[in-house]
């Protein structure tokens, strides 16, 4: 009995808070790695995980994304392309 009470207690009060969040309205960056092609990485290059919760379609090909050494004085830019 203690077991269903606790299982019951998980549903009406966890379960709800999970929910609390609000969904992003627009693309946001779901992950990065920037070690691509260092010694000892694990993946040869770098990259950024783009993520659109929308219903809409993005058009990307007006966004770039842009990187800087922590050593260096000028920034890298590349262009998007797709959707």
């Amino acid at each position: 009995m203690k077991k269903i009470l606790q299982f019951i207690f998980i549903v009406l009060f966890f379960i709800p808070v999970l929910s609390w969040g609000q969904k992003a309205t627009h693309v946001v960056i779901a992950e990065v790695y920037g070690g691509g092609g260092n010694s000892g990485s694990f993946y040869t290059n770098d990259f950024i995980l783009l993520y659109n919760p929308t219903a809409s379609t993005v058009d990307l090909s007006t966004w770039s994304v842009q990187y800087a050494s922590a050593t260096g004085s000028t920034w890298n830019q590349t262009a998007l392309t797709g959707s």
